[in-house]
């Protein structure tokens, strides 16, 4: 497979021309770029993606018509930061989504489907139809100790550390993670980086 590149009169790729899989001579073509990123592209298969952006330069709208889209609100509950506030599928409501942080900027609660809506005053209460529901708290260190609502793996569990170490888990005396449970452990060298992981328990 051979991937090439094109490029606009002041350096920006506005293509990737290629050959040798599966009959595709362009896999992205068609770039246009603003000042603050890349604003439509083309793809091989014939689809085409198109982004916006508000005024602060934050991304507003994603979209590939048919297949995927979202636009996202970043002031709906007062934050207006970078961090996104309410996210709205074009194709699917009930993969909406919500989010809420704490005064430090860590996520609080995240819901889905009517409840992201109704989290941001779009809807009302009552319905369960996104994939989960969660809401979070955290120690002193930012580590996560509790997640409790519904949906995904284990919707609600707490979780102890000690010395900033999580009590489930085994590390050496250099604080590097040994043991991560569920049959995976995990060796180092002299200078701290990952040399090697096993699986143990694993069943035949």
């Amino acid at each position: 497979m051979q991937v090439g590149y094109n490029y606009d009169t002041v350096g920006r790729p506005n293509g990737v021309p290629g050959s040798g899989y599966a009959g595709v001579s362009s896999y992205v073509n068609s770039i246009r770029s603003l000042a603050l990123g890349v604003k439509q592209c083309g793809y091989g298969d014939s689809r085409t993606l198109s982004m916006q952006y508000d005024n602060r330069m934050r991304m507003s709208r994603w979209d590939i018509p048919g297949v995927m889209g979202w636009e996202y609100n970043y002031s709906i509950l007062a934050d207006n930061s970078f961090r996104v506030s309410y996210a709205h599928n074009l194709n699917d409501a009930t993969l909406d989504r919500s989010y809420g942080y704490d005064h430090l900027g860590r996520l609080q609660v995240a819901h889905t489907g009517a409840e992201a809506r109704a989290h941001v005053g779009l809807g009302s209460w009552g319905t369960q139809d996104g994939p989960y529901s969660h809401h979070y708290d955290y120690d002193q260190y930012g580590n996560l100790t509790f997640r409790e609502g519904w949906g995904g793996t284990n919707p609600a569990y707490s979780l102890t550390y000690t010395n900033n170490r999580l009590n489930a888990f085994s590390y050496d005396a250099t604080g590097n993670l040994t043991d991560a449970g569920g049959g995976w452990t995990f060796t180092y060298d002299a200078e701290g980086q990952q040399a090697g992981s096993a699986a143990y328990n694993v069943q035949q």
